[in-house]
């Protein structure tokens, strides 16, 4: 497959380099239809920009690994529109509806090639501690990767959260906690989640 001759202009990561700045750019490609993360970087002859270096990274076997360690995990571009996933169904699928603009520009870049943007769910609302994705409900964490700014989203079904757990957690102490204090972090998922649930029994 030869890239010769072919206009890459409507490409942000082709408009960084041309601005002399590096470019970082996720999308599917043009010719290639594959997906992957395309780096740019100016080419210059002196002070003149001539050229723009381009290398595309496949960031498949990212996703196949946390396929196959089970995980629940997608990350989303600064769209919040889905751009890997351990889960392939959920690809390309926005965290929350896209507007005019947002839809335009992903069009005029080619970014998914001619593929719709839809909702990821039909009721989903602003990710916060726990979501609920296709009816089953998550508890969820994530954190942001600010050079690209993007964001990995961390998912445990809380069906996953045993009776055992909860009572591991209660007898620690935690059900001291109240609701508002069991935000998410890396050391008390399965801690926020059964202590939420204690205290909603309790409350019968």
């Amino acid at each position: 497959m030869s890239f010769v001759g072919k206009n890459y202009g409507f490409r942000p990561y082709f408009k960084d380099g041309m601005a002399g700045v590096n470019g970082y750019f996720f999308g599917i490609g043009a010719t290639t239809r594959l997906p992957g993360f395309f780096i740019s970087t100016p080419v210059r002859d002196k002070d003149n920009i001539v050229a723009v270096a381009t290398t595309k990274i496949d960031l498949r076997p990212i996703e196949k690994t946390w396929t196959d360690a089970g995980e629940v995990i997608f990350v989303t571009n600064g769209d919040g529109v889905v751009i890997l996933s351990s889960l392939n169904e959920w690809k390309y699928r926005a965290l929350l509806p896209l507007n005019t603009q947002q839809l335009q520009r992903i069009d005029n870049q080619k970014q998914f090639a001619d593929l719709a943007i839809r909702s990821l769910s039909d009721n989903l609302q602003v990710p916060d501690d726990e979501m609920e994705i296709n009816g089953i409900s998550y508890l969820h964490q994530s954190v942001e990767i600010n050079d690209v700014n993007w964001r990995m989203h961390y998912l445990t079904p809380t069906s996953d959260v045993t009776q055992l757990a909860i009572i591991t957690w209660a007898k620690s102490g935690s059900i001291t906690l109240d609701r508002k204090s069991t935000r998410l972090n890396s050391s008390h998922v399965v801690t926020s989640y059964a202590v939420f649930c204690l205290k909603k029994k309790k409350s019968h």
